[in-house]
């Protein structure tokens, strides 16, 4: 066969591989039928401060501030966003101390510590770190790795009740004497406004103190029964209707979203005080127009909290549904680890969208991982063992009359032409990109897609075996002019090597690289399974060898 009819047998057989251009691409779509909630975002987080080790308090408490804490962040929930899924959260990083406050607007977070002025005053600290996909579905990541960005700090007196983020700015709500006003940071400086006289209630049946919220149209500042909306680079005032005990803890556009937790009593019907730490309740407080009436607040209804809760952390994620995620920390004993559970509900339905412990995503899971672990102690164990074993006639190497011992580079360019065949073809069956699994970023992804590679390294076993057995070469060796033939003994023509030689050679090349990977560094460029096989690769005399210079 000549080096011509070889070439356009290989582009024939690649050509019924690859996608057929102009075919129907996969499109990914979202639920069908599903209108967004007004004020949703496409992408939207949830980023909550939790305690890294001893926590022991109440589930209402607040940690100290010397505690050490985590940040951990919940991606988008919806498949549609880099593969989201309901519980799913990671451990973005450790700090020493909890924050004075946390804000998120985005992919971005912002955390707020107060430092020294170096006149012995006072300064607020904000650092921020952004949210950012890996090539892997389904896993973030955060940019700047190992360290987060620093905004200007704000040198400002008074006690600090609020810290929130709308889009690309961000707010500190403070109080002085003179009453209440907002820091607000955007375009590298920072700007202090105070509010308007309000509508303050008295907070001695339990309402919760002044909180800056934020929305899709900008900071709201709720206290008691009056909101201060951002209105055109002014504050207009509004109205909710109060309720005891509801602490405000996000908002949707013409929403305050409230939570209350109590202690487990004989009306609910979800828990006792034997069997629960109490009952954690949802609070959808509206907005009035400007100079009406406070609308009726309405409940989503009482969620029991485990009894061995220790710690709850919230968060509103403005997403299609809007959705308050809970994150519980749970011990089974005082020193016990810490189990971290999430529970999310909707603002729209206040159903229950999930309810289970925290996932995580990894690319490769546990009983994966020990299934590749073992499989690569088994072949590390074998290779070796074949390597050590020794073959008659090693050391002597005879080539069929009329033939030349194929270069190393040659025959490693048709290995590389066999593989990229291989994988094409478990691309083309099971749908994973064909550059993934060349590039071994499968490997990273949180489904099956690892299991491409071992499945590449048998159809290069099948392939091959039969191949050399029927045409005495694979399509990559047809492409570079080689053929796998018997050594001889002593001389004589050629001769095809049979389907035993084929398996036993194939088998050490395809199923046990490190031990094929020693033809490298073999003066004659043959691998173990050629040696036990009693092949040889050659090309024919006429055929130029590679320049390997």
């Amino acid at each position: 066969m000549t080096r011509s009819a070889c070439s356009l047998l290989v582009l024939a057989f690649l050509c019924l591989c690859l996608p057929v251009s102009g075919a129907e691409p996969v499109v990914r779509t979202g639920a069908g039928g599903v209108e967004a909630s007004r004020g949703a975002v496409p992408e939207a987080h949830g980023w909550i401060i939790a305690p890294a080790s001893d926590a022991g308090k109440d589930p209402g408490a607040r940690a100290e501030a010397t505690d050490p804490v985590i940040l951990v962040h919940m991606p988008p929930r919806q498949a549609a966003v880099h593969g989201g899924s309901p519980g799913i959260g990671r451990r973005s990083r450790s700090l020493d101390a909890a924050p004075i406050g946390i804000a998120s607007s985005g992919r971005r977070v912002y955390l707020l510590t107060e430092g020294s002025a170096p006149g012995g005053g006072r300064r607020l600290l904000v650092r921020t770190i952004e949210a950012v996909p890996t090539p892997v579905e389904g896993i973030w990541t955060d940019a700047p790795q190992g360290r987060m960005e620093s905004l200007p700090p704000l040198e400002a007196d008074g006690r600090v009740l609020g810290f929130a983020s709308a889009g690309d700015r961000v707010g500190v709500l403070l109080e002085t004497e003179a009453g209440l006003s907002v820091a607000s940071f955007e375009r590298e400086s920072w700007t202090i406004g105070a509010l308007p006289a309000g509508g303050s209630v008295d907070r001695a049946d339990g309402n919760s103190g002044p909180a800056l919220l934020a929305s899709t149209r900008g900071f709201l500042v709720v206290d008691g029964a009056a909101v201060f909306v951002e209105d055109r680079g002014g504050w207009s005032v509004r109205a909710i209707e109060t309720a005891p005990g509801v602490r405000a803890v996000g908002a949707l556009p013409d929403t305050i979203v409230g939570w209350r937790w109590r202690a487990g009593d004989a009306d609910s019907s979800q828990a006792s005080e034997s069997d629960s730490a109490g009952i954690a309740e949802v609070v959808l407080l509206p907005i009035s127009d400007e100079g009406g009436a406070a609308p009726a607040s309405e409940s989503l209804g009482a969620h029991a909290l485990p009894a061995d809760t220790s710690f709850v952390g919230l968060t509103v994620v403005p997403d299609v549904s809007g959705r308050l995620i809970m994150m519980l920390g749970r011990r089974d004993a005082d020193d016990a680890p810490m189990r971290y559970a999430m529970v999310e509900i909707s603002l729209s339905t206040g159903d229950l969208l999930y309810d289970g412990p925290l996932e995580s995503v990894a690319p490769v899971s546990p009983e994966e991982f020990k299934i590749l672990a073992a499989a690569m102690v088994v072949m590390m164990v074998v290779s070796l063992m074949i390597v050590l074993r020794p073959v008659p006639n090693e050391a002597e190497l005879t080539i069929p009359e009329g033939c030349a011992l194929a270069s190393p580079a040659r025959r490693l360019l048709a290995t590389v032409l066999d593989l990229a065949l291989c994988a094409l073809i478990v691309a083309r069956v099971s749908g994973v990109p064909f550059g993934e699994i060349m590039g071994l970023s499968v490997l990273l992804r949180p489904d099956d897609s690892w299991l491409t590679l071992p499945s590449v390294l048998f159809v290069g076993l099948g392939y091959s075996t039969a191949f050399e057995t029927v045409f005495g070469a694979t399509l990559g060796k047809l492409a570079m002019g080689c053929r796998v033939v018997r050594a001889p003994v002593a001389g004589g023509p050629p001769r095809r090597i049979g389907f035993t030689r084929a398996l036993v050679r194939n088998g050490v090349k395809w199923i046990l690289p490190p031990a094929a990977s020693l033809a490298l560094i073999e003066p004659t460029g043959r691998h173990r399974g050629d040696l036990i096989a009693g092949v040889v690769v050659v090309v024919e005399p006429d055929e130029p060898e590679p320049d390997e210079s």
